[in-house]
């Protein structure tokens, strides 16, 4: 960063930035409620900058003698201390108006109990960790099928991801590149959280290529390996990439087809994915396992009169996240939590985690028999 001062402007900044450590500094040391610690981070800056305006800043008074009036005038010299072409009062104004619009934002947010975390929020905060601690090996997931996959992803990633990188027009090498990954396998859906320590050195165009590799790679994996999923594919695929601090961004869509990405807001986008019923074990799949462990699998029962053994399935909520076809043909994405027969209307939420409700009337006759289906009615 380049510093475009005259006199000695530059310090402002330095006496802004120690004021801002020195308030943060002080409400750890007092252990005071985090948005009063940033509050006192912001005041501390705002003191620095006008304790350098007012010591050392600020234009000087000269007094020198008029021989023409035979007095003594006192005058006040020009600010000869300028910041990027502005005097540093103008800075120290500017800084108390940022810490004090800054102050009132924060504490005008309502705060928030750690403790009222949810289950999903844990969840996506443990399987964050997993990947950010690079501890445990470089594949994690919620089953153990979800962990096979990370493994199966990292391997193909190893030669893929540094083939495309090197095909950008710069050319970057990332010899010796490593992924740790967690798989979270729920119904319908399969997300891949990846974490690139060395994400950062890459420049936009080799970060571009590396998401559409890992993109590809994963919806390959998940269509080559449908058995995991109890024969099929699951309909939507989600995949986050980030490096040491933060996430690069989050892409969604079907195995195989274009994702849909989001770069903002990514760690709500994927706690709504934890927030999802595992993928009960298929009756395949559990055929496979019985069959290996020399455990014979129980005799058909004689076939019965519809009348006799047909029981409505239990509602299984929430839904995944998917598409909902609405009267006017429009689709609406959200996953199904609950429906008022009463009030006849279903509430769903979003990738972003906002919940929200919506007559049944707004959907189409297909959907709305779908909803009163999952919800356990005739």
């Amino acid at each position: 960063m380049i510093f475009i001062f005259s006199g000695h402007g530059f310090l402002i900044a330095a006496f802004a930035a120690l004021g801002g450590a020195g308030g943060l500094a002080l409400g750890w040391i007092l252990k005071i409620e985090i948005r009063l610690t940033l509050t006192a981070g912001l005041a501390g800056a705002a003191l620095g900058a006008w304790l350098y305006e007012l010591v050392l800043g600020g234009a000087k008074s000269q007094r020198t003698y008029d021989p023409l009036t035979k007095r003594y005038v006192t005058s006040r010299a020009r600010n000869p201390n300028t910041l990027y072409f502005l005097p540093t009062r103008v800075w120290a104004f500017a800084i108390t108006a940022v810490a004090v619009a800054g102050g009132i934002y924060i504490n005008s947010m309502e705060p928030r109990d750690p403790n009222d975390a949810t289950p999903a929020e844990i969840a996506f905060r443990k399987a964050d960790l997993r990947i950010m601690s690079q501890k445990g090996g470089s594949a994690h997931g919620n089953t153990p099928a979800a962990i096979e996959l990370s493994a199966a992803l990292n391997e193909a990633l190893a030669n893929s991801v540094e083939l495309a990188v090197e095909k950008t027009p710069l050319g970057e090498k990332v010899a010796g590149l490593e992924v740790f990954t967690y798989c979270q396998q729920t119904e319908g859906v399969c997300v891949f959280m990846l974490c690139l320590p060395k994400l950062r050195k890459l420049s936009r165009e080799s970060k571009g290529a590396l998401a559409d590799a890992a993109w590809r790679q994963a919806g390959d994996l998940v269509q080559q390996r449908a058995a995991l999923f109890g024969g099929s594919p699951p309909a939507k695929l989600v995949v986050a990439v980030r490096g040491i601090a933060l996430y690069d961004g989050v892409w969604i869509g079907a195995p195989g087809g274009t994702p849909e990405k989001h770069s903002q807001d990514e760690r709500e986008i994927l706690t709504a994915f934890f927030d999802q019923p595992e993928a009960p074990p298929k009756s395949a799949a559990a055929g496979h396992a019985l069959a290996g462990s020399g455990t014979s699998l129980p005799e058909a029962a004689p076939d019965l009169p519809a009348a006799e053994h047909d029981v409505p399935a239990p509602p299984v909520l929430p839904t995944a996240i998917r598409d909902w076809k609405a009267a006017d043909g429009r689709k609406i994405t959200g996953a199904l939590l609950a429906y008022d027969r009463k009030a006849r209307s279903a509430k769903f939420r979003r990738h972003d985690g906002r919940e929200y409700d919506i007559p049944l009337e707004k959907f189409d006759a297909a959907t709305q028999a779908e909803i009163e289906r999952l919800t356990g009615g005739e």
